[in-house]
């Protein structure tokens, strides 16, 4: 490597850095006691990183097996388990023990890495360096992903353009390293991020059938062998990783639902940074940022930037498609003509007509569309329409939820479940005759609890539940006939689709096969050019992160690693990598334009303006970690034993997160848990604790073996307290007081005679 160009990555670190500790601020000058937000998540990342840093030196083989949701195994796999960034967050954890200081460390470093990785690069396909040095501005500091500084699962996505530099070398000279150093950033970034795991799967798809479509030569025979043993060794521990997550889903029977495919079209313009509020303020009256979900523009000068690069690309293949070719180059306007031909696209013509009709014809019967969905302002979910039966008879339903389920059929409460009524059953009958009838479902879906299943069996099989499903269910009245004909037309359309696509494909797999060399000489200079392939990356994600009803989540969503995605939006963390590039081209393509004395002065200027434009400081959240005297005095205690903490409030993450923390204090187990998975038997457990002290909240938490039971006084409010030490005061038979100071108390428990096994 050349000494100016290593003298380049310097100034990108030393801008990248500089943009971090202005853009963060005063986060970046105090990261020891200042945190982005807390909130339960924010907690959640400090204690991962210290459960990770833990483990490293205690069990490391056994890391997944984390202290937290007692009795459960593989806990850790409840949620991200961030390990690749806990090797960098865990000399600053044994050395200060400051989970604060460490999750901050994390994500600022994952700002300038992010900044260096896209410079890198723009740098392998073709940008120079001052283009370079914006696409690493763009990807490190626009809000799509510096915003996502909290979220260090989103924020840690560094090693994305690493790994795709790694590739780009690897099909442009052949060499191995370059390809195992593709592999080795590839693992770093499954380890660090589940999810952005998955962009780098989208990404090295998007990028290998972009240049195997113009005339990559496949070379297997060679591929595999440059993967060789060391290739699989860099990809074992990828694979490792992925084990517990997927024995976790298929034990708890996890699926993902369409629930989070939920992504307005005012989150695409929606951004908290000051210049874009401004000028949202000039063009409309409307709270477009109080509409969004996320944080998804990326600024106005890198889609300007962006425009450009389109701009010129398109422009360039103009040209290209005017110069002469020789006669035996691609005939695209005779291809029709040719017998191989015919098939397929008579195929595709008639497949596309019929996805046309099918399309149209489910816009006019406006059947088996679902219920309408609305959130309200107490958390819960209202969902409303209609229900359509095809006979009639005794309907019995059942209905599960986390916190509050209610099922009303024609203006009839037919289920009640609610925390009012926490024993009411969650099954219910009503006769209903052959047609439609009006639906109201409410529920409470907490995060971390499995979602909504709404079952329905007839009378003569109520043994037999099964899920309602989609095509019975619509936004207005409707007779069954017309919902059994819209699901008849939904199979068809969807059939039509698939063979479209399979036509496609064919009619494409035929045309190269036919003209592979000229193909293939045609598209070299395409395969190059970046312009057309992030492009092509860039749309992807945006369809993927677009809502209903054109989004492409609704398709993949189901998929092995996208159903471990919990928003569709996310997508654009990854569409934000494309802009970047395609801004940096367009840099390129308008600085051309300027003498080469003046574009530097140029870069500078549109560096100044991103950072303008992308600051939305002060993030100033004061953060003092400190753990109570009571887990203190429990870590003294001989070893091993079960943590319970209280209050619980129903299981709010707040409180569960608070716990997770304490627990740094002795690393034994707990009951306390949070992530994207709640266990049932710890749903229904948080619940029985907002009622502690009393029987069935004592008998459950003996018979988990909890030890220890760390009471806050100085939490519940000073009314609620005089209750709850009355009824410690009945429970003497089953608790008894081991530690006491002005706000806590340790109890240690007994097992009772009476007490009952909870399964």
């Amino acid at each position: 490597m050349s000494s100016a160009r290593v003298a380049g990555k310097w100034r990108a670190v030393a801008l990248y850095t500089f943009l971090t500790l202005l853009l963060a601020y005063p986060l970046s000058l105090r990261p020891d006691r200042i945190a982005w937000a807390n909130d339960p998540d924010g907690q959640l990342v400090m204690w991962l990183l210290a459960w990770d840093s833990h483990a490293f030196i205690t069990n490391p083989l056994s890391i997944f097996d984390a202290n937290t949701f007692y009795p459960e195994r593989r806990t850790l796999a409840y949620q991200e388990n961030l390990i690749g960034s806990a090797f960098f967050a865990a000399p600053i954890l044994w050395i200060t023990g400051n989970p604060v200081l460490a999750a901050n460390f994390v994500s600022l470093l994952a700002c300038v890495l992010c900044g260096l990785g896209a410079y890198v690069l723009a740098r392998r396909v073709g940008i120079g360096e001052t283009g370079a040095l914006l696409s690493g501005v763009v990807f490190a500091f626009s809000p799509p992903r510096f915003l996502r500084f909290p979220q260090t699962h989103l924020a840690v996505v560094q090693w994305i353009p690493f790994t795709l530099a790694s590739l780009h070398s690897y099909l442009e000279s052949g060499q191995r390293r370059d390809l195992l150093l593709a592999l080795a950033f590839f693992t770093l970034q499954v380890m660090s991020s589940g999810h952005a795991g998955v962009f780098l799967v989208v990404a090295i798809a998007v990028m290998l059938s972009y240049r195997a479509v113009l005339g990559e030569p496949l070379l297997l025979a060679k591929r595999v062998r440059d993967v060789g043993v060391a290739g699989v060794l860099l990809l074992v521990p990828a694979v490792l990783f992925m084990v517990p997550y997927r024995i976790n889903q298929t034990e708890m029977g996890l699926r993902r639902s369409l629930g989070s495919w939920d992504t307005p079209l005012e989150s695409f313009f929606a951004s908290p940074t000051r210049v874009v509020m401004f000028i949202q303020s000039m063009i409309t009256d409307r709270n477009i940022n109080g509409a969004a979900t996320a944080w998804l523009f990326p600024g106005f000068l890198p889609l300007a930037l962006t425009l450009a690069a389109i701009l010129g690309g398109a422009t360039a293949i103009l040209r290209t498609r005017a110069r002469p070719r020789p006669a035996e180059a691609i005939r695209l306007h005779a291809v029709a003509s040719e017998r191989a031909y015919r098939l397929p696209i008579g195929m595709f013509a008639l497949t596309a007509v019929a996805w046309l009709l099918t399309s149209a014809s489910l816009i006019v019967l406006k059947a088996g569309d679902g219920l309408a969905s609305e959130s309200v302002a107490d958390g819960s979910v209202v969902r409303t329409g209609f229900i359509t039966v095809g006979e009639t008879g005794l309907y019995n339903f059942g209905m599960t939820a986390d916190e509050l389920s209610r099922l009303t059929i024609d203006n009839l409460t037919i289920i009640d479940h609610g925390r009012l009524r926490p024993d009411a059953p969650r099954t219910g009958s009503i006769p209903l005759e052959a047609g439609s009838h009006r639906v109201l479902v409410e529920s409470m879906d907490r995060r971390g609890s499995p979602p909504l299943q709404w079952t329905w069996a007839l009378g003569r099989d109520n043994e037999d539940y099964r899920i309602v499903p989609q095509w019975v269910l619509s936004r207005r009245p409707v007779s069954h006939s017309t919902a059994v004909t819209a699901r008849l037309v939904a199979g068809l359309r969807l059939t039509s689709l698939i063979a479209s696509a399979a036509a496609a494909l064919w009619g494409s797999w035929i045309f190269i096969l036919s003209r592979r060399d000229a193909w293939t000489a045609w598209g070299a200079p395409f395969r190059s050019d970046p312009t057309a392939l992030y492009f092509l990356l860039t749309a992807a994600s945006v369809a993927l992160a677009l809502g209903p009803p054109y989004g492409l989540w609704q398709y993949v969503y189901w998929l092995p690693g996208f159903n471990f995605i919990r928003g569709s939006s996310r997508f654009m963390v990854l569409g934000l990598l494309g802009i970047a590039i395609l801004a940096g081209i367009g840099f390129e393509r308008l600085a051309a334009l300027l003498k080469p004395g003046k574009r530097t002065v140029a870069a500078g200027i549109a560096v100044a303006l991103m950072a303008a434009e992308f600051a939305a400081q002060p993030f100033s959240t004061p953060y003092q970690f400190e753990i109570p005297a009571a887990d203190r005095w429990v870590a003294q205690q001989p070893k091993p034993f079960v943590v319970a903490e209280l209050p619980s409030a129903g299981g709010y993450e707040r409180f569960q997160t608070m716990y997770m923390l304490h627990s740094m204090a002795h690393w034994q187990k707990t009951i306390h848990g949070y992530g994207g998975i709640r266990p049932y038997v710890h749903s229904v457990l948080y619940e029985e604790l907002d009622r502690f002290p009393d029987g069935r909240s004592l008998d459950h938490l003996t018979a988990l073996g909890v030890t220890y039971l760390i009471i806050h006084t100085d939490m519940y409010p000073p009314e609620q307290w005089a209750g709850v030490s009355d009824r410690l005061a009945s429970f003497a038979d089953q608790l008894t007081l081991e530690y006491s100071d002005s706000v806590s108390k340790v109890y240690t428990l007994r097992r009772s005679r009476f007490a009952t096994r909870f399964e």
